[in-house]
């Protein structure tokens, strides 16, 4: 119960430092420095056999689902975080059950709660981080923006005597401070970003990131002929010109050149033979992937928009030979980003992404010196009746 109470003292950004997760689970005993070393030299701790409650149901608070080197997580000390989320829980799609959403809540509230005690261990390795004084006026901090009298009413909803509430409260301040200081000396202090590689970055993504050129929006109606039947080309132009009149009749009614395009897509899609002719249209030189032909890409960079094209000859390539009209219905001004813009924004890039490895680093070494093992079967207890079907 003390857990939950002190659980809301102070948010702090790092969604991982969640307050107080199953803080009676956590083992007593030697002094922290002895904790870490014992528990780098052993292997994980051994789950006994689970009691059981009166009538043969098993008791929450033994029902161990996860164990992180020495600590041992309860499903009582899981359950009493989710336990709102759960009642609250409602399914995002219909092929999700309620029991779906719950199971993902628990494992998300479950991991949070690893890595807070692996952060734990990690931190106890270097007891000369935090030093005492410190700790206290945090304590004090914290206590007065509580203030006395929501103080009192956590403690007696605890039912715990005042010295043992300030005593479990200034240990979870501590354990706070030093996993702030793991991830300061092991992940901030480490993300070291030089000029050469945001200038490097900013030259490989520069075009496609921080240059948008001009571009056009157009609906087209292409049709191809394989090279060797280059002498057909002709006659396919001239079915061209007959789908091209039958397009112009069709859209004059209409008269700004968005509206001209939406008249044309039925026909892009009856007709087309393009790449991109079942989405309707194409951003030309701004659509990765698309290698449009030299002359369609000549004559849209002159066109007006909401003008049909005369039926023209692609330039095609060394398998094909082919025939286009077009309508341009919308045009996009080239976005420039400022040099000095863009390096901020890679430098930033770049932090983020060191950061982040040196993040996944950490982790990485914390669960080998400390194993993790979860017993899922043990983890999702309770959230289904016999039948199978979700709890309401």
């Amino acid at each position: 119960m003390l857990c939950l109470i002190l659980r809301l003292t102070r948010a702090f950004p790092i969604s991982l430092l969640v307050f107080f997760y199953g803080c009676a689970s956590e083992p007593k005993g030697p002094p922290p420095a002895e904790q870490a070393k014992a528990a780098s030299e052993t292997t994980p701790a051994r789950v006994e056999p689970t009691p059981t409650a009166p009538g043969g149901a098993e008791n929450p608070a033994d029902v161990t689902v996860a164990v992180v080197g020495p600590y041992k997580i309860t499903l009582a000390d899981l359950t009493l975080l989710t336990k709102e989320r759960e009642a609250a829980a409602q399914p995002a799609m219909a092929t999700m059950t309620v029991t779906d959403v719950r199971r993902r809540i628990r494992k998300e509230h479950l991991e949070e709660m690893v890595e807070r005690r692996l952060l734990i261990l990690g931190s106890k390795e270097h007891p000369e981080w935090v030093k005492g004084g410190s700790v206290e006026l945090e304590v004090k901090k914290r206590l007065a923006e509580l203030g006395p009298d929501e103080v009192e009413r956590r403690r007696k909803i605890a039912n715990v005597p005042k010295e043992s509430f300030l005593e479990e409260f200034r240990r979870y301040v501590r354990e706070e401070l030093m996993q702030r200081e793991i991830l300061r000396r092991e992940v901030n202090e480490k993300v070291v970003v030089t000029d050469e590689e945001v200038r490097e970055r900013y030259e490989r993504d520069r075009e496609k990131t921080f240059h948008r050129p001009q571009s056009w929006a157009v609906h087209h109606i292409d049709r191809f002929l394989p090279r060797g039947k280059a002498a057909e080309l002709p006659a396919l132009m001239e079915r061209m010109e007959a789908l091209r009149s039958e397009v112009a009749s069709v859209i004059a009614s209409a008269t700004a050149p968005r509206a001209k395009a939406d008249l044309m897509v039925p026909f892009v899609k009856a007709h087309s033979e393009a790449p991109d002719a079942q989405t309707g249209y194409a951003y030309i030189y701004d659509t990765e992937g698309l290698r449009f032909d030299p002359e369609f890409v000549n004559r849209v960079r002159g066109s007006t928009p909401g003008e049909l094209s005369p039926v023209f000859e692609l330039a095609g390539d060394e398998t094909r030979v082919g025939a286009c009209f077009f309508l341009t219905f919308d045009r996009k001004e080239g976005v420039y980003t400022p040099t000095e813009s863009a390096l901020r924004t890679v430098k930033a890039l770049l932090r983020r992404e060191k950061g982040e490895a040196l993040h996944n680093a950490l982790f990485e070494r914390l669960r080998r010196d400390y194993p993790v093992r979860v017993f899922e079967d043990r983890l999702f207890s309770g959230l289904e009746d016999a039948s199978g079907q979700p709890r309401p």
